[in-house]
C-alpha cells in the first residue's frame, strides 16, 4: 500500500496539469494512468486557440501548423475566410502530454503508467484506490481526470449528467489540400450525424482527418465515405483505414465536489458543446482543481475545496451553458439551413467580423454579432439568443 497527500487518476493533459501544481507545491502526488504511454493514442484534434498557446507557454516545437483560415462546407454552399494573423494552431497532442508529464515528474509528481482503478472506497480522511495490477493506492485527496464516461465517477458517486454523447473517429493521411493553413470543416448530416467532420492539415502533406455523430453504428463506414465525398481527399486509399476513436458527453454537471474528491475536465463535463473541445476548460478546472486542493492541504480545512465549484461556476460554467444554447440551435437546422447560414455570411463584412472577432474558445459572443447577416427564414433559430434569455 502507498500513501500520497493526492492521487490523480488520469494522465492525461488536465490530471497532469493538476498534478504539477500538487507537486509544485511541495505535497506527494501520484498520476494513476490506465494506458501503457502518456498521450497515446491521441484523442483529440489538436486544434488550439493563441490564447491556449500562450496561458500554457506551449513550446514551439510542440506546433505542427499554424491556422489562420477555414473553408466552411454545407449542403454545396462554400464559405471561406482567412486572417493575416494566426487564429489557431495544430499542436502534437502525443508530445504535449508527455512534456506535461516530463514537468510534473521534475517537480516531483510519480506517475504509473498501467494502472487502471478497479475499485475504490471514500473516507473520512483517506480514499483508497484499488489497482489492477493489485495495488493500493491510499490518499487524502483524489482529483478524477480520467476523461468522459469514467467508472471512476460512479466509484466516488457522482452521476453521468450529459444529455448526450458525441462518437468520434479520426485517422491521419497524406492529402493534397489547397491551402494549408486553413482547417476544412463539413456539417453534412449523412456522414457526421448532427456533428460535422474536419479535415486539419499538419505538415509535410498530411491531415488529421476526422468526423463526429451522435449514432453509434457504422463510423468507420462513415468516416470512409466522408473521405470518398470530399473533392481533396477523395483519391485517398481508405481500405485499411485503423483510426483512433473517442467519445465526446456533452452536458452541464451539477455535482463536482464530494468530500475528498474532485472532477475534472471531461470526467465533469467541462466541454465546449459546439466545438467538444476540451483541453482550454479543462486545463482551466485543472488550475482551479489544484489550487484548492492545496489550500486544504496547508490548512487541513476541507471545506477549501469549495472554492472549486466557485470558480468553475464563475469562468467555466458559462462558457458550457452558451455551448449548450448553440448546440441546441445546430442540431434543430436542417443541412438546407446550414447552407442558407453560410450563404448569408458570404459577404466581406460578415468574413471581417468572424477574421477580427472569431475565438474558437469563445464561438457564442462573435456568433450574437453575425446575427445581422441572417435572414429572416432562420432567425426563430435565434430566438432565445435575441431575447437574452441564454446568457
Amino acid at each position: 500500500m502507498k500513501y500520497f497527500d493526492v492521487a490523480v487518476v488520469g494522465g492525461g493533459p488536465i490530471g497532469l496539469t493538476a498534478a504539477n501544481i500538487i507537486a509544485k507545491s511541495g505535497f506527494s502526488v501520484c498520476v494513476l494512468e490506465r494506458r501503457v504511454k502518456i498521450g497515446y493514442p491521441s484523442h483529440c484534434s489538436g486544434l488550439v486557440s493563441a490564447r491556449f498557446i500562450e496561458e500554457n507557454s506551449v513550446k514551439p516545437e510542440l506546433v505542427l501548423n499554424t491556422i489562420k483560415g477555414a473553408y466552411l462546407f454545407a449542403d454545396e454552399e462554400l464559405l471561406s475566410f482567412k486572417s493575416e494573423e494566426s487564429r489557431a494552431f495544430v499542436i502534437d497532442r502525443e508530445k504535449f502530454d508527455q512534456s506535461l508529464a516530463e514537468e510534473a515528474q521534475k517537480n516531483g509528481a510519480l506517475i504509473f503508467t498501467n494502472s487502471a482503478v478497479v475499485s475504490a472506497k471514500k473516507g473520512k480522511v483517506f480514499n483508497e484506490l484499488y489497482l489492477q495490477n493489485g495495488e493500493v493506492i491510499k490518499s487524502r485527496f483524489v482529483i478524477i481526470a480520467s476523461g468522459a464516461k469514467s467508472g471512476v465517477n460512479r466509484m466516488f458517486d457522482f452521476k453521468d449528467e450529459e444529455s448526450e454523447v458525441i462518437y468520434t473517429a479520426q485517422t491521419d493521411l497524406k492529402v493534397f489540400l489547397p491551402d494549408g493553413e486553413s482547417v476544412y470543416m463539413y456539417v453534412d448530416d449523412s456522414f457526421a450525424h448532427n456533428w460535422f467532420a474536419w479535415i486539419i492539415p499538419i505538415r509535410n502533406g498530411l491531415a488529421h482527418i476526422g468526423l463526429g455523430t451522435d449514432r453509434t453504428e457504422n463510423i468507420v463506414d462513415d468516416l470512409k465515405k466522408f473521405i470518398r465525398s470530399s473533392e481533396f481527399t477523395k483519391d485517398a486509399d481508405v481500405e485499411n483505414l485503423k483510426p483512433i476513436g473517442w467519445i465526446i458527453p456533452i452536458g452541464l454537471a451539477k455535482k463536482i465536489v464530494n468530500g475528498r474528491v474532485l472532477r475534472v475536465g471531461d470526467a465533469a463535463l467541462q466541454i465546449k458543446p459546439f466545438s467538444g473541445g476540451g483541453l482550454y476548460t479543462g486545463i482551466k478546472a485543472a488550475r482551479f482543481a489544484a489550487e484548492v486542493v492545496v489550500k486544504a492541504l496547508k490548512t487541513d480545512d476541507v471545506s477549501a475545496l469549495n472554492e472549486y465549484k466557485t470558480n468553475v461556476d464563475r469562468e467555466i460554467t458559462p462558457i458550457v451553458k452558451r455551448g449548450l444554447l448553440l448546440r441546441r440551435i445546430y442540431r434543430s437546422m436542417s443541412d438546407r439551413d446550414k447552407a442558407l447560414f453560410l450563404k448569408g455570411l458570404n459577404n466581406d463584412e460578415a468574413k471581417r467580423v468572424i477574421t477580427e472577432s472569431g475565438d474558437i474558445d469563445s464561438p457564442f459572443f462573435v456568433g450574437v454579432k453575425l446575427l445581422r447577416f441572417i435572414g429572416t427564414p432562420l432567425m426563430h433559430y435565434f430566438k432565445d439568443i435575441l431575447t437574452g434569455s441564454s446568457v
